[in-house]
């Protein structure tokens, strides 16, 4: 035999330096995982520090625009703030309004809401909701 064994070496040698060496090189992996998982949570880590700087900075930019005086476009605003015919209250036009404002935020666009009506079907929310979950693809 050529290598680390002697040409005497016994079964129980040859067994020895077996297990040590599968002991070590499992521990050694073993450690080396860890590191890189260590480092992925690391990199994660900064990751969202960094959604969270975004996020902040983004509440913080929406809070300005809707502290700030209205603009141009209070001709839109006054329509969508009138009553409607369809029976929708104020309360709801609002919400809608507050709803796309936020959609807008980050993209420097101004939205105009013309009009809000109520959308007509045949099943209620919760029915509509049943189906599209029990029909999805999988």
């Amino acid at each position: 035999m050529n290598g680390v064994f002697e040409a005497g070496a016994s079964k129980f040698e040859i067994g020895a330096v077996t297990t040590i060496t599968g002991v070590v090189l499992v521990f050694a992996m073993l450690v080396f995982l860890v590191l890189v998982l260590w480092i992925f949570g690391a990199v994660a880590s900064i990751g969202k520090k960094s959604a969270e700087k975004k996020a902040n900075k983004a509440k913080a930019d929406l809070a300005r625009q809707f502290s700030s005086e209205p603009e141009e476009n209070t001709e839109s605003v006054a329509v969508a703030s009138e009553p409607m015919n369809e029976g929708i209250s104020n309360e709801v036009v609002a919400a809608i309004s507050a709803a796309v404002a936020v959609m807008y935020s980050g993209t420097g666009k101004k939205p105009v809401i013309k009009s809000v009506k109520k959308v007509g079907g045949k099943r209620s929310a919760w029915a509509s909701a049943g189906i599209a979950d029990n029909t999805r693809s999988f």
